[in-house]
């Protein structure tokens, strides 16, 4: 499975390369995704020296979740309840 969060006619031309592939594989369910993230910004949110959302504001909420805690939308559903905030 490939998340494609990106939406290449939002982005600009001054946007950041997503020039790294992340497979992140769920705990719960073994499903895997792959992100596309700048190298840059990736060792940067690892290192943390910066946020999440600032370093990946191309990927969704859930999807930098997944990305985070290794768990993905679906299984994190199952285990904590629907979102009581979305929209």
């Amino acid at each position: 499975m490939t998340a494609n969060t990106t939406d290449d006619a939002n982005r600009s031309d001054t946007d950041t390369p997503l020039d790294l592939s992340i497979e992140v594989t769920c705990d719960a369910c073994r499903k895997t995704a792959t992100f596309q993230v700048n190298h840059d910004r990736y060792t940067a949110w690892r290192e943390r020296r910066m946020l999440m959302q600032d370093a990946f504001p191309h990927l969704s909420a859930p999807d930098r979740e997944y990305l985070k805690s290794r768990v993905c939308r679906d299984c994190w559903t199952a285990m904590f309840g629907p979102n009581p905030f979305a929209d």
